[in-house]
């Protein structure tokens, strides 16, 4: 297979805010150019549906020095409303069979280099922006990164049929130099999709390949946005687990007593765990409902099959166990509250009638 030109598009994908207001972006914060609403061109809306677009701006061409290598890539940046922003660059190379092309993408991802670089690119982008982020994040950023291997035109038409006679497309996919056993080629064309006869996508946890002379905009959109679920989802996992300990810390350092069953702390840690599952619930039907997917057409497909080797549902599958356990907590945490208030108002009122059948006595 020899490919006449190609594109490799590296993302990082950064959790830097609560959230980003998309409306106070504007030319001025990026030299002049003009960020849009990045939507679906090709994809049918009845089948797909982007509730919250991200704005997209092209940040322009860079040299970038990767492994000793002098690299020209177009940037990109993307910000979702979720408070994530996802940098892209693209490096179009051309002229190689696919073996040597396998060899260059691989080469070209290995090492620190384009997570360095990234991450400065990172900084200058956050401090233009700081006003549109609302509670800007501390570093370390919860962050994903993802390559797309876009073959725009090759010698001979590729299909789907041809690819467990190439190895070393298999060995890119997986990121492994050495040829790979016919196993993990057919692990590989589990995630295969195909459309047409011109086209072809290979899906795998951190990297796809695809065949497509068109635009493929719609594609890496769609990938985008698969990450930015996984991304938040993590986030939001890893923030209910600190949340979580707090509580419980504070619960294990209460003891039930007078002074805790009426000074209201005990009714306060009940209405901070309830605060927090509702925060919880109403963060997660915020990243679920980014995208309605309708119809299990082709795209469609592509986006699910995505999110499935993601994990994203077992992340939030996670969460909802945690939060059906924490909702378990409360109710028994009610319960006893009000058990141990109706014992200690008893004793009270026995208190009471003793005092007072003292009094006549006396």
């Amino acid at each position: 297979m020899f490919i006449e030109t190609a594109d490799i598009v590296f993302l990082r994908l950064y959790d830097v805010a609560d959230e980003i207001r998309l409306d106070r972006l504007s030319s001025n914060l990026f030299s002049g150019r003009l960020p849009f609403r990045q939507g679906l061109v090709r994809v049918d809306n009845q089948s797909i549906d982007l509730v919250r677009p991200p704005a997209a701006v092209e940040l322009g061409p860079q040299s970038w020095v990767v492994g000793g290598e002098h690299l020209d890539v177009s940037l990109s940046a993307r910000f979702f409303d979720f408070g994530v922003i996802s940098l892209g660059a693209t490096a179009t190379l051309g002229n190689l069979d696919l073996e040597q092309f396998a060899d260059r993408a691989i080469q070209m991802g290995m090492g620190p280099d384009l997570d360095r670089l990234f991450e400065t690119e990172l900084r200058t982008l956050m401090d233009s922006v700081s006003e549109s982020l609302v509670d800007r994040r501390e570093t370390p950023f919860f962050s994903e990164e993802y390559t797309l291997y876009v073959v725009r035109r090759t010698a001979e038409p590729v299909t789907k049929s041809d690819l467990k006679d190439l190895p070393a497309l298999i060995r890119l996919i997986f990121g492994e130099k050495k040829p790979l056993s016919r196993q993990q080629a057919h692990l590989a064309l589990e995630n295969a999709f195909s459309y047409t006869e011109n086209d072809l996508i290979i899906l795998n946890y951190n990297n796809a390949f695809i065949v497509e002379e068109g635009d493929y905009a719609d594609l890496r959109l769609l990938l985008e946005y698969a990450n930015v679920q996984l991304l938040e989802a993590r986030y939001y996992d890893d923030l209910l687990n600190r949340r979580l300990e707090k509580l419980f810390k504070d619960l294990g350092e209460t003891r039930w007593g007078l002074t805790s069953v009426f000074s209201g702390k005990m009714s306060r840690i009940a209405r901070t765990a309830m605060q927090l599952i509702l925060e919880t619930e109403l963060m997660t039907d915020h990243l679920t409902s980014a995208v309605r997917v309708t119809e299990d057409v082709y795209y469609a497909q592509i986006y699910n099959r995505a999110l499935q080797l993601f994990r994203t549902k077992a992340w939030l599958l996670r969460m909802d166990e945690k939060l059906r356990a924490m909702r378990e907590t409360v109710e028994l945490l009610n319960q006893e509250f009000t058990s141990r208030r109706a014992e200690i108002l008893e004793w009270i009122i026995i208190l009471l009638i003793a005092v007072e059948v003292v009094k006549i006595f006396l």
